[in-house]
């Protein structure tokens, strides 16, 4: 499996650095001199200059993200729990926040990593969950 199927996409790394998620993991999306990116890994030691550049992201991996992602969270006195899947038959990861008496939320990601992402960027824009 290709790295950038592990990490989290680009699109979504730049959505997560703009919502203020902490910026370390072992790899980042960087922009090379032709502008295009690419991943590089900085064995868990970021140089201080790249940390300063607003062209490098944490391309989190699954892992990562699910340190980050919460089993659950209470909101208005009810308990939501969380889950990032694959359904067999699409092969797309479903996200779902449940309690007992509903689905509060389904988005659908091509990878793990962009699901944990998408869920986590829902937590922290909708149910304002602190970073």
């Amino acid at each position: 499996m290709e790295l950038k199927n592990q990490v989290v996409s680009l699109k979504l790394a730049k959505k997560m650095k703009e919502l203020g998620f902490e910026q370390e993991s072992a790899f980042y999306w960087v922009i090379t001199l032709t502008t295009d990116y690419h991943l590089s890994f900085y064995d868990n030691d970021l140089p201080q200059c790249l940390k300063e550049r607003n062209d490098c992201y944490s391309a989190y991996t699954v892992a990562e993200l699910g340190k980050m992602l919460p089993s659950y969270y209470f909101s208005e006195g009810r308990r939501y729990k969380i889950y990032c899947d694959k359904d067999e038959l699409t092969d797309d990861w479903i996200i779902k926040i449940i309690n007992n008496e509903k689905e509060v939320e389904c988005g659908f990601a091509d990878t793990e990593a962009d699901g944990r992402a998408k869920c986590l960027i829902y937590l922290v824009e909708k149910i304002k969950l602190l970073l």
